[in-house]
């Protein structure tokens, strides 16, 4: 193996060890250890380990040499600068802001003020026009003040300078009354015990006064009123409470209305303040005027009541009437000594009979007088109105009550005394006379007429029975046949079927009719005058609804005509095609089909479906065929 030799060259501080052999050394010089065929060389230099401390001190901040960096805190810093440490102890005098905000003005009343809450910071000194203080006392201070706040000392020192006016303030100290009344008139606030002090001001209830004048009057119950002495914004008050007495109200003055017999409570109407004096009662019976007087410290006041006794009302008596029938009666001319203004029930110009009141009233009640009325009804019948054959007839007139004579007509002859009910009379013409019956009871007369026709039995009596009528789908109607008054009447049916409900009026209803053609024959006969008849034709046709039409406009059988709809007003009518569509509907059908929709365009020929309602019970279903 070729001998060699390695050289190692190092540095330490205090001490190295040697890789090559593991030593330790702490003093510098060359170091030799042979391995194998090599020969190691330890070149060493040692640097003895040391602490270099700088003091220093400055305001604010500090610029090291050593590092070049800028310190704004005091402590202690340090770095390794090859094998020395280097140490800087550090102290920085920081001046704090030393700002602080004082009021603009302040009055020489108010509370000390503590500078410290007023700075920005904490801490320093502060000087008031000089004198070192830590409290601003108004009341020590008058005019401009000058407070000064110091923070920091020596060269980094700063201060803040503000000022401040103070006002002072007079004395405001008045004695206020406990009560002054309402109507005392104008009062001179002060006069009442303040101090003389410029510029002192009055505030009433809160509102600034142009003046020392109170008027009471103007206010009431409790006033506060505030004594301000000052300039500016700087005032001392003092309040006082003053109780506002009003002038006794003794109320407006009243009236009152009572009935004979009974009494009033004149304290009920009073309207002013209680607790007052009465000239008499207050609960009294009479007439009269009587006054209710208040007082108190600020005076009295009086209110007077007037009462007034009234009468209870007089209706006036009972009393009775007696009118013939249709003739009035004034009831009020039956009045006696009653009070006049009342009502009556009814009337009090009456007619009919009965019992009518007549009502007074006032405050003190209701008197009531009755008033019968009696009406003496007399009845005149006369008959009946007679027909005859010939020129001779009886009467036929009802007397109950009373008297009654007949009045007879230019023409007609009495045989028999007229005052008789059943008076015989001979017509010397024929022809209608008119006969006027009579009744007199008790001065009140009634009077009724009849006729007697008397036929000649050469001409013959009349008779009309009526139009020929045609019915759809009816069973009964309406015969109004005419014919000789007074003759005998009888109807009866000739063919067909029928049955009459009057055979012997004229005017008759026939029910249980055929369908088809039914005949009516009305016979008039009278006496020795010859009977005579009229026949009256009554067709009733049957429901028909046809199977098909030809809507083609050539004016015959254009329409769905349906016979005896005109007995089913409001009939509903659907028609269907063969798919079930609806395609004409009517809810009142009058035969107007044409062979349309319901929205108006023409339908085709075919078989159609139709539900026919004609009643609740009675509904048709079938076809219809349109072929034109």
């Amino acid at each position: 193996t070729p001998s060699a030799s390695n050289t190692t060259t190092a540095s330490a501080c205090d001490s190295y060890t040697w890789s090559v052999n593991g030593t330790t050394y702490i003093a510098s010089g060359t170091y030799t250890v042979v391995t194998g065929c090599n020969t190691e060389v330890l070149q060493l230099t040692i640097t003895p380990s040391a602490t270099n401390t700088t003091t220093a001190s400055a305001c604010d901040s500090y610029t090291w040499s050593v590092n070049g960096m800028t310190y704004s805190t005091s402590g202690t810093y340090s770095m390794q600068v090859g094998c020395a440490i280097e140490q800087l102890v550090l102290t920085i005098n920081t001046g704090s802001d030393p700002s602080f905000v004082l009021p603009v003005q302040m009055c020489g009343n108010e509370p000390v003020l503590d500078l410290s809450t007023t700075a920005a910071v904490a801490g320093g000194t502060w000087t008031v026009n000089g004198t070192p203080v830590t409290v601003l006392d108004p009341a020590l201070y008058s005019g401009q003040v000058t407070v000064v706040h110091q923070t920091g000392s020596g060269s980094c020192a700063m201060t803040a300078t503000n000022n401040v006016l103070i006002t002072p303030v007079g004395d405001a100290s008045w004695t206020p009354p406990a009560s002054i009344c309402t109507n005392a008139g104008i009062v001179d606030l002060d006069g009442m015990g303040t101090t003389t002090t410029d510029n002192d001001l009055w505030v009433i209830n809160g509102a600034w006064s142009a003046s020392s004048l109170f008027d009471p009057s103007a206010y009431s119950g409790t006033v506060i009123i505030e004594h301000k002495v000052g300039y500016g914004v700087c005032w001392d008050v003092v309040a006082g409470t003053i109780n506002l007495v009003d002038a006794p109200f003794a109320g407006a003055d009243d009236n009152a209305t009572i009935c004979q017999g009974s009494m009033v409570d004149l304290s009920t109407l009073v309207s002013g303040d209680p607790g007052g004096v009465w000239s008499s009662g207050p609960v009294v019976s009479a007439a009269g005027t009587f006054t209710y007087t208040v007082t108190n410290g600020c005076g009295s006041d009086v209110a007077s009541f007037t009462v007034t006794v009234n009468e209870a009302p007089n209706a006036g008596a009972d009393n009775s009437a007696t009118i013939c029938n249709g003739s009035t009666v004034d009831l009020s001319t039956l009045l006696s000594g009653a009070d006049l203004g009342g009502t009556w029930s009814s009337g009090p110009v009456v007619s009919t009979a009965g019992t009518y009141t007549y009502t007074v009233s006032n405050s003190c009640g209701s008197d009531v007088a009755g008033f019968t009325v009696h009406v003496n009804v007399v009845i005149a019948d006369a008959g009946d109105d007679l027909t005859v054959c010939g020129t001779e007839a009886t009467t036929n007139a009802m007397l109950t009550q009373g008297t009654g004579a007949w009045t007879l007509p230019w023409g007609l002859a009495a045989n028999g005394a007229l005052t008789q009910p059943a008076l015989g009379v001979t017509a010397t013409t024929y022809g209608g006379y008119n006969l006027i019956w009579t009744v007199t009871v008790d001065n009140c007369t009634a009077v009724d007429t009849m006729s007697i026709l008397f036929v000649n039995p050469n001409i013959g009596l009349t008779v009309d029975a009526g139009p020929d009528q045609y019915l759809e789908v009816a069973n009964s109607t309406q015969m109004q046949g005419h014919a000789t008054p007074g003759a005998e009447i009888d109807w009866w049916l000739l063919s067909g079927g029928g049955n009459v409900l009057v055979p012997n009026d004229t005017s008759t209803t026939v029910q249980d009719l055929a369908i088809g053609d039914n005949y009516f024959v009305l016979t008039v006969s009278l006496g020795q005058c010859a009977s005579v008849s009229d026949t009256m034709l009554i067709h009733v046709d049957d429901l028909f609804i046809p199977e098909g039409y030809s809507p083609n406009g050539d004016g015959v059988n254009d329409r769905w005509e349906i016979t005896g709809m005109a007995a089913f007003p409001g009939s509903s009518l659907k028609v269907f095609n063969r798919w079930g569509q609806l395609v004409y509907e009517s809810d009142s059908y009058n035969n107007e089909w044409d062979g349309s929709a319901n929205y108006g365009r023409e339908l085709p020929d075919a078989t159609y479906f139709y539900v026919l309602n004609l009643t609740e019970e009675r509904t048709y279903n079938g076809h219809v065929i349109i072929k034109r």
